[in-house]
Order: C-alpha cells, then structure tokens, then sequence
C-alpha cells in the first residue's frame, strides 16, 4: 500500500466521490503541468490512499480488461512483451500497445495491434543493465487507458569485447551477438587522451562491416596516453565494452625536407581539427587577447619583457627566436618537438606542392613533400576574446622568430583558401594563432 502525501501546490483539482455501498472514495489527482491523471482509492476519507495499479498514470478504464505478461527475449538492447486487451462494452476501433520507459509511470508507445485482442510488441532501443517498466495501453475515442506496470531489467552489455594493440597500432574487437530484435547495428571504436573512460561524445570511427571482429588502426594524431574502448551501436544506442590504455608517440611525417612535420596543430586530435590557439611565447591556450593580457608584456606595445632587440619597445634582451621554457610546443610535448621557424616555413612553401583541399568537410591545403608524403593544414582561422574569425577560408601559424623590424610583432604563416595563396606574415604577438610542431 502506498501513503500519499498531497500538498496544494502540486494539484491543480481534486474531486472526491462517495461511493456508500461500497463504504470507498475515489480522488483523482491532475498535475499542474498537464500530464498524466492518477487514480487513488481509499475507505476512509482523508486518511490513506493507495494508488489504483490498473489505472494509474492514465484515464481510468472502466470496462477494459488489459493484461501484459513477464517480458521475453530480453538481452542488452530488447526485449517483448505479450499483452490482450479486450473491451467489455463496446467501443469504437481501439490502437493498443506496450508503453515502456525507465520511469515507473511508462508513456513512450509501441504500438503492435490495430485493434483490440492479444498481441506482442516489440521493444528496441534499450539501454543495457537497466530497468524498464512497461505497461499495455489502448487508445479509443479519443482517450488513452492504461494497464498494470510491470517491469524488467536488460541484460548486461557484453557483446564486444576490445583486444590489445599490436606492434602496428591496430585495435581489434571480438564480437559476439546474442539474439534480439535490432533494425541497425554499427561497430566501432572511441579514443580519448583526457577521459579515462571514452564514449561515443569522444573522438569515435564507425563501420557496417563488422562480423565476429573489426579492426581499426590507431588515429595518428592520437599520442600520449590513449584511452580506447569498442562498441556496438544497435538502434542509435551503443553498447559498450572494457576499455584499453596504451601510450603512443606522436609520429612525424617525413616530407623529406630538412625537419619532420606533425600531422597536426597543437591541440588537435585529428589531422582536420584546428586544435589549440596560442599568443606567441605564450605556452597554454589563450582566448583573450590585446597587450592588457600578454605575460611577456607590462601592458602595451611598448613594453616587452623578453625577446626585444630595440629599447623603442621594451626591455633589450637581443633574444630574436623562442627559448624552450616560451615554446609552446616544447612545453606541452616535450622530446625533440618545438615550434618551426620562418626558414623552415619557407622551406616547406618552396619545395612542396599545396593543394587546395577538403578533407571530411574541412577545407585547407594538402602539402606534398618531395618524397611524395603528405600532410595536411586546416583554414583553422584565428581567436579574438574567446570567438573565431575566418575559419573555413585562411589559417594563421605562428613561426618561433621575432620580427626584428617591429619587437611587439613576430612571424608567422598564413595560408589563404578563399583566394589562394600562402605567405609569411608579421602580427602582434598578443594575436590567437594555431601552431604546427616540427622535430628533427
């Protein structure tokens, strides 16, 4: 028996009837917000009442005998459910069904009669390890009646199962389906160097291809330590398996120039993503920007603390390139990694082939080394106080050189997509800019 403690802020109407024969009252109690109407019966007025479990959480069948038996074939994504609804008056043509969801009051339909009589709805989509309550419904005249609830709870997931990397950085996972009703399935992968426990939210490859085991190949932007688990996507819902950890370097592309490319900017996880915007000298990613808030300056152009060669813009250092601790790159990669420099730029302009290029969606440049490698640079724009300009249509990449002409300025790359054309550029240091690492 459940106690039910009413307060007035919460009902919008309460109707009470007397039933002297029966010695019963009878409330029903409509919410504020419209939804379901719950019935309660009770033998003392006022005192305790127990919800009515044939009509609660709908309108209140009077004469309509609905049943729905244990679920069957339950697994990790489905389940079904019999039921019989069978009316003892009449009414006109009735739509039945099994309602079913995680809350205890069930109002997400499936409907699996045209009529009344008995039937058997399928339910997809499920969530695994959970508990789902269900209930049959018939929809007539307007009106919709409910049935007892019931429940059950979904097998746990343990259809996918993640192996080891091998020496070629590929994943593969083991399949194994047990029966149950789907209308899609997809296998796939999800990676995350920042959460221990992945999810489909996070950097994620997909196949239809997929039998008793897929494999992918490790992104090869990922590095560090990398955080990766399988999954079956069944009906839009994944199903997910245990989760692997490894740590991988970042591999270098060798366009056979005289230093190694990354195949991504700072930041980024994939070779399309823009990654990370840095002030130059600066070794964590900025959003705002002006003088007021650049660390190597007292506030303006004028007052450089480091890398100044003219006393016209600060304190004279006679340093024109980024020392290791002002690198961005060698900060948050370490090794040999390190920010490239204007010849190096230069270097990569002269000798490769750039090529206007979409990849996924991502408009920006393949570049072709001499070797016939290639790597690739996003239009990723620029950050000004916290918003992006030109994505899509230029990319700007700070060089590790000084502008020697102008010591608030320093150099760097701009790639343009919207009229092509790549070239060295000068621009205040305090500007928002990707960063494209280099290593010997």
């Amino acid at each position: 028996m459940k106690r039910i403690v009413f307060s007035s802020m919460l009902l919008a109407a309460a109707s009470f009837m007397s039933l002297p024969l029966m010695a019963q009252y009878k409330m029903n109690i409509q919410y504020k917000d419209g939804n379901t109407v719950s019935h309660y019966v009770s033998t003392v007025k006022d005192v305790v009442w127990t919800e009515d479990s044939v009509s609660a959480g709908g309108t209140e069948p009077t004469d309509i005998m609905m049943t729905a038996g244990p679920a069957s074939k339950v697994t990790c994504f489905s389940a079904r459910v019999s039921a019989r609804v069978v009316p003892q008056s009449a009414y006109g043509k009735m739509a039945c069904g099994i309602a079913y969801d995680t809350i205890p009051q069930p109002t997400h339909k499936v409907q699996a009669a045209a009529d009344s009589g008995a039937f058997t709805a399928v339910l997809k989509g499920l969530y695994g390890d959970r508990i789902y309550y269900y209930r049959p419904y018939a929809e007539t005249d307007g009106k919709t009646y409910y049935g007892k609830v019931s429940s059950f709870r979904t097998l746990p997931d343990n259809m996918v199962v993640t192996d080891d990397m091998d020496s070629e950085y590929n994943i593969r996972a083991k399949v194994t389906l047990c029966e149950g009703d789907m209308t899609s399935m997809k296998g796939g992968m999800c990676f995350s160097t920042t959460h221990a426990v992945p999810t489909v939210g996070d950097f994620m490859l997909q196949t239809d291809e997929m039998e008793d085991s897929f494999c992918y190949s490790i992104p090869l932007a990922l590095y560090g330590d990398v955080y990766c688990r399988s999954f079956l996507m069944i009906d839009g819902i994944p199903h997910y398996g245990n989760v692997k950890k490894f740590s991988r370097k970042m591999q270098p592309i060798d366009l056979g120039l005289s230093v190694k490319w990354s195949p991504v900017n700072l930041g980024a996880v994939q070779i399309t993503d823009d990654g990370n915007y840095y002030a130059w000298g600066e070794t964590l990613p900025q959003k705002k920007s002006g003088w007021k808030y650049y660390g190597l300056c007292q506030g303006s152009e004028k007052t450089m603390l480091k890398y100044c060669t003219n006393a016209a813009y600060g304190t004279v250092d006679g340093k024109t390139r980024l020392e290791h601790a002002d690198d961005a790159v060698c900060y948050n990669w370490g090794g040999q990694w390190r920010m490239p420099t204007r010849e190096e730029f230069e270097e990569l302009m002269t000798k490769c082939q750039w090529t206007v290029f979409s990849l996924n969606g991502n408009k920006g440049y393949k570049v072709t080394g001499p070797n016939g490698n290639c790597i690739f640079f996003p239009s990723s724009g620029y950050c000004y106080d916290g918003s992006f300009y030109l994505k899509g249509s230029r990319g700007y990449f700070w060089t590790s050189d000084l502008d020697t002409d102008k010591n608030s300025n320093a150099h760097g790359l701009l790639i343009r997509v919207d009229t092509p054309n790549t070239y060295i550029f000068s621009a205040s240091r305090y500007n928002n800019y990707s960063i494209r690492p280099v290593c010997p």
